[in-house]
C-alpha cells in the first residue's frame, strides 16, 4: 500500500459511484448491465492470454460503448444532470400554502368542470430539452390565474403550465408523448404528454381528464389516477412537497435509494477490482530465484556441478500472475554443446530464461553460470 495505491482506489471509486448513479436513476439499467459483462468477459480473456480473444472483446466493447452512448444519450444527459443535482441540487421557493391551496382549489374546479389542464413541476434535472413552444409568464400563483391559463378560450389552454418556485413561469408548452399505450389506458393525449415527460426526467405532471373529470399524477415514467375521496389529501401533500422543493421519490426501492448507496456500491466495486482485476491487467516487477537446468550435454560427459545452481532474474508481467509464480514455473537453460571446445564458463541471456506467458525479463544478477564436468572417470572444469 501506498499513497498510489489509495488514489487508485479512490479515483475508481468515484467513477464507478458516478456510474452506480447514472444507470439506476435512467432508463439504461439493462444496457449497462451488458457492457459491464462484455467488460468482465474482457478482463477475463487478458487474464488467461487469450490474445485474440481479447483483441475482439476490445473493438467489440468500443463499438457496443459508442452504440450504447448514441442509443442512450437522452438518459446519459439526463443522468449527468440529476449527478450535477447531487452536488447541488435546486430548491423552490419557500412552502406556502396560499399558493398550494391555490393550485389545490383550481384543479378541483376544473375537474369538476371537466376542463382539461397540465401542470409540470420540474424536480432535479432540467427539463428544458422536453419543453416546446410556449410563452413566459412569471407569475405569482393564484386560482384565477390558474383558471383563466386553462379556460378554453385561453390560446394556451391545450399545452402545460410550468410552475416553478412558487410561480407559473411559462404556460401553453408542449410536451413529448408517451407511446406507452398500457399504461396510458383510457387516457388522452394530455396523459400521453405528462407519462412522456414523466418518461424522460423526474418531473411531477398533474393532469385533469377533461372527458371523465378525474385528476392523474405521472411521476418516474409512471401515472397513477388519484382516487376521489383521496384529491384533497394526496395533492396537498404532493403539491406541497413540489413548491418548497422538498421532494420525495416513487419507483422501486433500489431506485428511491439516497446516493449513499451509490457510494457503497463503487466503494464495493472498486475494492473487487483493486484486489482481483487491478492486479491481472495492471503490470508490475518480482525478482525470483530460478534453478538452472543443463541440455545439451556432449556424449561422454557427465555433469558434475553448476555453479551457481540457482540464478536470480527480475521480471516483469501481470501482478496476480507474478503474485503466483513459483521458483519451479520457470528455469534457465545452459546449452552445454560447446564443452567439447573447452568451454565451461556460460553467460545467461535473457532467451535462455524459460518463463509463463506474458512475463518478460527485465534484468539477470550475475548472470556468469560456470559447469564442472568429467570425463573417462576424471574431473575437469
Amino acid at each position: 500500500m501506498n499513497i498510489l495505491s489509495v488514489l487508485d482506489f479512490v479515483v475508481a471509486a468515484l467513477l464507478l459511484t458516478a456510474a452506480s448513479y447514472l444507470v439506476r436513476r435512467s432508463r439504461m439499467g439493462v444496457a449497462g448491465v451488458a457492457l459491464g459483462g462484455l467488460w468482465a468477459l474482457l478482463v477475463v480473456t487478458q487474464l488467461l492470454g487469450l490474445g485474440t480473444a481479447s483483441w475482439l472483446l476490445q473493438v467489440s466493447f468500443a463499438a457496443v460503448a459508442i452504440c450504447l452512448a448514441i442509443a442512450f444519450q437522452a438518459e446519459l444527459r439526463h443522468g449527468f444532470e440529476s449527478f450535477a443535482a447531487w452536488f447541488s441540487r435546486r430548491r423552490g421557493g419557500d412552502h406556502s400554502e396560499p399558493e398550494v391551496d391555490a393550485i389545490i382549489a383550481a384543479v378541483r374546479q376544473m375537474a369538476d368542470a371537466r376542463i382539461g389542464a397540465l401542470l409540470v413541476f420540474p424536480g432535479e434535472q432540467a427539463i428544458e430539452h422536453c419543453l416546446t413552444g410556449g410563452h413566459e409568464l412569471d407569475a405569482r400563483i393564484s386560482e384565477p390565474l390558474v383558471l383563466s391559463l386553462f379556460d378554453p378560450s385561453s390560446p394556451g389552454h391545450d399545452g402545460a403550465v410550468v410552475v416553478e418556485g412558487g410561480r407559473l413561469t411559462r404556460f401553453g408548452v408542449h410536451l413529448p408523448l408517451s407511446s406507452d399505450h398500457a399504461a396510458l389506458g383510457p387516457g388522452g393525449t394530455r396523459h400521453a404528454a405528462a407519462l412522456g415527460l414523466a418518461e424522460r426526467c423526474d418531473a411531477l405532471a398533474l393532469v385533469v381528464s377533461e372527458e371523465r373529470g378525474t385528476v392523474s399524477l405521472a411521476e418516474r415514467g409512471a401515472i397513477q389516477p388519484v382516487p376521489p375521496d383521496a384529491i384533497l389529501a394526496t395533492l396537498r401533500e404532493r403539491l406541497g412537497r413540489e413548491i418548497s422543493g422538498e421532494r420525495g421519490e416513487s419507483g422501486p426501492r433500489w431506485r428511491r435509494a439516497g446516493p449513499w448507496l451509490d457510494v457503497a456500491v463503487g466503494a464495493a466495486l472498486a475494492g473487487l477490482l483493486w484486489a482481483f482485476v487491478a492486479p491481472g491487467v495492471s503490470r508490475a516487477e518480482r525478482t525470483l530465484t530460478l534453478p538452472v537446468e543443463v541440455m545439451n550435454l556432449p556424449d561422454g560427459f557427465e555433469l558434475t556441478e553448476a555453479r551457481p545452481a540457482e540464478v536470480e532474474v527480475t521480471l516483469n508481467g501481470p501482478r496476480m500472475r507474478l503474485w503466483s509464480l513459483q521458483p519451479e514455473d520457470g528455469r534457465v537453460l545452459i546449452d552445454a554443446g560447446r564443452v567439447l571446445e573447452g568451454r565451461r564458463g556460460f553467460r545467461v541471456k535473457p532467451s535462455a530464461v524459460h518463463l509463463p506467458r506474458n512475463i518478460e525479463v527485465v534484468a539477470i544478477h550475475d548472470p556468469r553460470v560456470r559447469l564442472r564436468v568429467r570425463r573417462s572417470g576424471r574431473a575437469s572444469e
